[in-house]
């Protein structure tokens, strides 16, 4: 089965440009592509965990992952699906929890320097920090439309209560990041949470008109609270296993590398508990205390022991 088929099956996803020209671009061999984190805290949270599996399978598929530390867009913020001003972080803090990132990803993503598809931790702060502000304006800044800007998705939200303009240079910093990943290392896919749409399409966007060379951007599902609001720390949701049939179902699909049939033998075998569990205790090793675990004070489902029934995830 074809690696995009795949993650269609999977329900990975959402969106896509150019995809017939995407399709072949995968067609004729290794392709780099590239997902952002921002290091809002000291730690990935669950809602990561669907774009890191979705790099696992791509890598696994004979392409390179390239996982891409914001230390230079942290500074700033992401608007996307945010109704109020991120917290301001500052340079010791986002360098803190670049550094935690990276320690995390090692146990989804294969870093060995041997093989050609070998994953890739970059930090944007190495070219974002140092802009030349006015260089940038003429360079980057007038392949952009602000009447085009203001219609974005991402921004939305924050127009209600008031965008600033630090977080209006975001969409460009996003775009530049994917210029730059596409000069050093012939990336030319972006690939993330479907509430980056608005930011990935103006990256491929900047590629094609400032090189005339294909970009692609692909979206993910995102992993919802039941308020639909997406489940993460940051938003100050905890994560909850008192889960439905139908979403522990979906999910399930997600969270491991074996093929479909066999996750779904999981699900009906009762083991989808049991996965949860175990991501997050990949997540957060700290937090499994006796036969529980913790997040932020909340007891959850009794963990008698960490089976994931034979099945192999990202480690």
């Amino acid at each position: 089965m074809h690696i995009l088929d795949e993650l269609k099956e999977r329900g990975f996803i959402r969106q896509v440009t150019f995809e017939e020209d995407l399709y072949k671009a995968f067609d004729k061999g290794m392709v780099t592509f590239y997902t952002g984190f921002d290091p809002t805290a000291d730690s990935l949270h669950i809602g990561h965990y669907i774009p890191i599996m979705a790099m696992a399978h791509l890598q696994r598929a004979g392409h390179r992952p390239i996982a891409l530390m914001g230390g230079g867009t942290g500074m700033v913020g992401d608007p996307s699906g945010k109704s109020d001003l991120r917290k301001v972080l500052t340079v010791e803090d986002i360098d803190h929890n670049v550094e935690c990132f990276k320690k995390q990803m090692s146990n989804f993503l294969d870093f060995d320097p041997a093989k050609p598809n070998c994953a890739l931790i970059v930090n944007n702060a190495d070219w974002l920090r140092n802009l030349n502000y006015i260089e940038f304006l003429r360079d980057v800044g007038s392949l952009f439309s602000v009447n085009r800007m203001l219609t974005a998705e991402c921004y939305k939200q924050r127009m209600e209560k008031g965008l600033t303009f630090l977080e209006f240079n975001y969409m460009i910093m996003q775009s530049y990041d994917f210029l730059m990943l596409n000069h050093k290392y012939g990336c030319i896919l972006q690939a993330g949470g479907d509430d980056q749409w608005s930011n990935m399409l103006s990256g491929a966007d900047l590629i094609r008109r400032k090189d005339g060379k294909d970009a692609f951007a692909l979206t993910f599902q995102l992993l919802l609270h039941q308020s639909m609001l997406r489940c993460c720390l940051s938003t100050g949701f905890n994560l909850f296993f008192q889960l439905g049939q139908f979403l522990l179902q979906r999910i399930i699909f997600f969270l491991c590398l074996i093929k479909l049939h066999s996750c779904f033998c999981q699900f009906l075998s009762g083991r989808a508990i049991g996965l949860l569990q175990t991501v997050v205790f990949l997540l957060h090793p700290g937090t499994v205390q006796k036969k529980h675990i913790q997040i932020q004070g909340l007891q959850l489902v009794p963990l008698f022991q960490i089976d994931t029934g034979g099945f192999r995830l990202a480690f």
